[in-house]
């Protein structure tokens, strides 16, 4: 992978799946750069991980809430043009 990271136009970012030592699953956000030296090739690469568990879990939340809702609405739609042909 850091040979892939060099090779490639960067910076770049994947995510990727970690266990803690107390063996919760974390969803981690990586970001690499390179830092090129005066003669332009790689000198270091930098590697950030951001944990964004919470983050895509509470996305997650809000999409499963809107389904709802919009099931809801067309349910109370539906009531309401039933009960006007009535």
């Amino acid at each position: 992978m850091f040979s892939d990271s060099i090779n490639q136009a960067l910076p770049n970012a994947y995510e990727g799946y970690w266990i803690t030592k107390d063996g919760d699953k974390r969803l981690i956000l990586w970001s690499n750069a390179v830092v090129l030296g005066g003669d332009g090739k790689p000198e270091y690469v930098i590697g950030t991980g951001i944990d964004t568990t919470e983050q895509r879990e509470l996305e997650e939340n809000l999409v499963a809430s809107r389904k709802q809702l919009i099931a809801q609405v067309q349910e109370l739609e539906e009531k309401s043009i039933s009960s006007i042909s009535l």
